[in-house]
Order: C-alpha cells, then structure tokens, then sequence
C-alpha cells in the first residue's frame, strides 16, 4: 500500500506468509520434502530434455533453456507478473504466455513456484529488518539452503535466489554478540564455503568436468553469474564475522583454500567487473590474515591487490588534473612501489606482475609515469623498463598490433623512455635503449611512426 514503509510492509507480507504457510507455501520441509522436491527438478530435467528433442525435430528453437540461455527467464517473468510479491499464489499456467514454459506443465509450475518462493523470501530480508528475517530463517533455515546450493539437481535460478537469500538473511543483518558467535562457526557455513571453493578452483579448467548444477549442466556464463552471486558472501563474511584468532584449524584450511581458488579464477576470467569483484573479497580476507595455502597464491594474493589499489586510484586521471592524479596515487604508491621492488631478480614474481598490468591497464599509466620521475630509484626504474619488455612480449603474440600500441600507451610510453635516457646515468641508460629496441625490432610501421612523432 501507498504511504506503508517498506519493512513494515516486509513484515506483513512474511506474517501473512508463515501464518498461512500450509495453503501458500510449498517448501518441501523435511526429508519426505526434500524427496519430492528432488523428483520434481529430475522430472523438470527430462521435460526440458523432451521439448529440446521435440523442438530440434520441428527445427525450432526451444522455449525454455535455464541453462545454456540464462537464468534470467524467471527474472524476466517477474518484471511482467508480480502476482507472488504480494502474497498470493501464482497462476502458473498463465506464465505460458511469456514464452517460459510452452505448454505449461505441473511439474514447472511446481519448481518455478518454489523459485519464486526463494526469491520472495531474499526480498521480505532485503534491508537488515530483523523481525522478517526471524520469520523466513525459520520457514528456509541455512541447513536446506545448504542442500539447495550444493545438490546439482537444482536449477541455477534456485541457487543464485538463494545465495541472495542467505545474504540477506543470515549474514547482512543486525549482528549481536550471541549470532556473530554461533554463525561464524556453524558447520553449514564452512560446508558451503568448501563447496564453492571446490567448484571455482576448477570451473575454468578445461580438463575437467565439473559444473554446479546435474544432470544438465549450466553454461559457462550461467556458473558464472553463480559464482558472481556468491562473491558478496564472501566479502560480507570475512569482513563482519571471521577473526583467525577465533578459528579453529579446519576453517582456516577452507579459507585458504577459497583464497586460492579466488585468486586463480581471477586470473582466469576476462571479465573486469568479475575482477573487481574478486579482487574485493579477496582484499578483505587478506586483512583478516586469509593469504592461501602456499607461498605462490599469497605472492600473487600481494600483486593482484596491489594492482588493484593503483587501478582504483588512477581512475582519477581520465576525469582530473595530472596534479590531482599525482596527489592521488602518492597515498597508495609506496606500497606498489614496495611490491616492485620485491620483485628485483625474481623473474617469476616479474611475470606474475606482468599479468596484474594485463587486468589492470591503468597500472601502466603509474609505471610509465614513475619512469622520469626523478625520486625514484634507478633500481626500480629498472624493474619497471623490465616489466614494460615482458609485457610487450607477453600482448604482442596475443593481440593485434593496434590493440597493443593502445594497451602499452606508446604515445606515452616513448616520450618517458627518451627522457629516461637523456636523465639516467649508467645501467639504466642501457635498458632504456634496449627496451626502444625492443619496441623496434619487429620493424613495425606503426610502432616507428610513434617514435618518429615523439622526435619531432
């Protein structure tokens, strides 16, 4: 109703829920439950699997796909119907009119049903209001929620509602000593903190076979945006809840070992909001001591961070003054700075540095622009001109030409190698001509074209 707070509508509609829970709900409570509802998505499996047979045959394409066309079907039924948002059940058989389900059966029906039903409860919590939050906790507590995301039978729709749900109501809420307590070390947590980082260390590893949901397995975009959904968990988490002094053994060994999952699947996504998203997290389980089981994942823990902190910081410079963007990076760069020089003679930590400027382009902007700047070492202008050389190697047998002129900022980059030569002395006189050597070797037009314009 118009003029009713938004939590205290939250608190009508969840009451009016759980007191009439038996003619509304269908939650499937119980073993017995959890049967049913297991024959109900294997049974939606192989309905989907007879309409893909039945459309390739009339050479059609299918009208409902969940897993290789997205799980944004069922959110795009609800900006068109919003029949359950107020409580009431919905006609499914009227969701066939959207292109969902043709025709609409009872087995979807029932496990759209219980989708939206997730989906409602995520939003009843939505906002920190504690009196929703108690009611639907105990309508859908953490333990089948537990079952939802890690039985592959589930449709990714019910696992992406419910990693919203769990977050909005298990984990952003009002903490009291007594819930911080109990939840930090409840054994379903860490089971879901296992699974996911089982999941992720190899969900881009070609070799192996392993997806989220079974036995239909989702596409790489939807395990994807799974893993996008659970991301805020785990920076919510070890932001409010994990200490290391208050852990015991086994939930330090998971932590390290979701941090080693996160930082390899940062380095295999190509997404940048995916990245930022990781790189998140994973800077608030790096403050909470979380740094991974070996010395390789918290080395590259380190650099990726790092990166990440000089290509936030150097956004500035696209929208601000050069003054401004000095003034900027100052504050963050003596630890970029420490993180090079770290690297001197290591030339595998070089070439893992080298993979942080290739996620974070704005990190050539602060090494290009450290390359004539007269307080900093010959030491560590020797590392940047290094690390400049590998990255060149590294784009150029990847990219088109074009692509890596842009990406290296050769408009830049060239005047600073001119001015490097003509300021150094010794050493680094040296690698300042070997790395325009380097740039010229290929005889490329364009690249000479740049270094022509730069003498003029």
């Amino acid at each position: 109703p118009r003029g009713v707070p938004i939590q205290q509508n939250q608190v009508r509609i969840a009451k009016f829920l759980h007191g009439h829970r038996d003619q509304i709900l269908a939650l499937y409570e119980g073993k017995i439950g959890l049967k049913q509802l297991k024959s109900l998505h294997l049974a939606f499996h192989d309905s989907e699997k007879r309409r893909l047979e039945e459309s390739f045959q009339r050479n059609q394409p299918s009208p409902i796909n969940f897993h290789s066309s997205g799980v944004n079907a069922l959110h795009h039924a609800d900006k068109k119907t919003d029949d359950l948002a107020s409580g009431f059940p919905v006609d499914m058989t009227s969701r066939s009119s959207l292109g969902i389900f043709s025709p609409a059966t009872n087995i979807d029906c029932k496990v759209m049903y219980f989708c939206q039903t997730i989906k409602l409860f995520a939003k009843l919590c939505t906002g920190s209001n504690k009196v929703t939050e108690t009611i639907c906790s105990r309508l859908l507590p953490l333990d089948r929620c537990l079952t939802i995301l890690t039985a592959g039978y589930f449709l990714p729709e019910a696992k992406i509602d419910c990693l919203q749900y769990v977050y909005h109501c298990f984990i952003d809420v009002e903490k009291s000593a007594k819930h911080s307590a109990e939840f930090t070390h409840n054994p379903d947590v860490w089971k879901i903190f296992e699974y996911f980082s089982n999941c992720i260390n190899v969900l881009s590893d070609p070799y192996t076979d392993i997806s989220f949901c079974s036995p239909k397995k989702e596409s790489e975009a939807v395990s994807r945006q799974i893993v996008s959904a659970f991301l805020p968990i785990v920076k919510a988490f070890y932001a409010e809840y994990y200490r290391k002094h208050r852990a015991d053994n086994h939930e330090i060994i998971i932590s390290d070992r979701l941090c080693d999952s996160l930082v390899r699947y940062f380095n295999e996504t190509k997404s940048a909001s995916e990245r930022i998203a990781i790189a998140d997290a994973l800077e608030i389980m790096e403050r909470r001591l979380v740094h991974g089981s070996d010395v390789t994942t918290h080395r590259k823990l380190r650099s990726l961070l790092q990166g990440s902190k000089m290509n936030s910081a150097t956004k500035v410079y696209e929208q601000k003054t050069h003054l401004d963007f000095e003034e900027k990076i100052l504050s963050l760069f003596p630890a970029f700075q420490a993180s090079f020089r770290s690297r001197i003679n290591i030339e595998k930590e070089l070439a893992e540095l080298v993979e942080v400027c290739r996620n974070y382009p704005r990190t050539i902007t602060v090494i290009i622009s450290q390359l004539t700047s007269p307080d900093v070492e010959s030491d560590l202008k020797s590392v940047y001109v290094r690390t400049i050389k590998i990255l060149w190697t590294t784009i150029s047998t990847t990219l088109a030409l074009s692509e890596c002129i842009s990406f290296i900022q050769l408009h830049a980059l060239i005047p600073s190698i001119f001015a490097l030569v003509a300021q150094g002395k010794g050493a680094i006189v040296e690698q300042g001509l070997q790395l325009a050597n380097h740039l010229l070797k290929n005889g490329d037009i364009e690249v000479q074209e740049h270094f022509r314009n730069a003498l003029k």
